[in-house]
Order: C-alpha cells, then structure tokens, then sequence
C-alpha cells in the first residue's frame, strides 16, 4: 500500500520549511541584527506580489538580507515548486512561520504581563476573575 500523492507532497513542502528555517536561524544567529527576521519577512513580502521575479528590491531592507532571500531562500523555492500557485504558497508558508518567530517576544512579554499584573489587561485582579457579561459588549477596549 502507498501513501496518497497529496500527503506525500504536503510532507516535502513542510520538510522545505524546516530546512528554510534553520537556514533562517543559522543566519540569524550570526548576523546578531535584532531586525534581521522582520527584514527577511519585508523581503519575503515583495516575492509574494511579485512572484518568480529576479532578485528583488525592497526599501529599508539591506541589501546583505535581500541577497540572503533571493539566494538561499527564493531560488530554493523555485527549484522546489511545480507551478506558480506552489511556489506562492511556500513563500507564504515561510514568511508565517517567520512572522511568528520575530514576534514570539512580543507574545511573552504580553503573556508575562497577563500572569504579574492582570488589572492592567484584564481591569481585574486575575485572569481567572469572573466579570459580567455585559463587559463583552463594550465598544471601549480601554475598559
């Protein structure tokens, strides 16, 4: 018995996405740029609107990071993808995944804040706390 041909295609483009990633994270950790995933998901973004396209520009990203997308991640893409619907999913796929690396951060810190000071988001004394209904249902997201 065999696997169906769209498992087993969904299986390889995950695989492509976690070698993209560690490629990503290898670089990452040498570049020691703070902004560095935020500029691979800038330049990952203009892929998307400008599909199949050579090496792309795009302002506010340096050109280190645009050189690093085109060669290490584009082309990969390309060698990969069957058709042109593939390779913008992939494209997506990936720029997600470093959209969620870049802002996990950011979810911790909001998530520490829920835990030690629950007033602040919750306008209660705990996550945990009750509150009625009607708190739903109020327009004002300062409340």
């Amino acid at each position: 018995m065999g696997t169906p041909a769209w498992q087993v295609r969904e299986s390889q483009r995950q695989n492509l996405i976690t070698r993209l990633m560690s490629v990503i994270y290898g670089v990452e950790d040498i570049a020691e740029d703070p902004h560095f995933l935020f500029e691979v998901i800038a330049s990952l973004m203009v892929y998307l609107q400008e599909p199949r396209k050579e090496q792309a520009l795009c302002g506010g990203v340096s050109e280190y990071v645009q050189f690093f997308v085109f060669e290490q991640l584009i082309e990969q893409i390309e060698k990969f993808a069957r058709s042109d619907k593939e390779y913008l999913v992939c494209v997506a796929r990936l720029a997600e995944i470093v959209l969620d690396a870049a802002t996990s951060h950011m979810r911790a810190g909001l998530q520490s804040e829920e835990m030690h000071e629950p007033a602040k988001i919750f306008s209660a004394d705990s996550a945990m706390t009750e509150v009625p209904l009607e708190e739903y249902l109020i327009d004002d997201p300062k409340r």
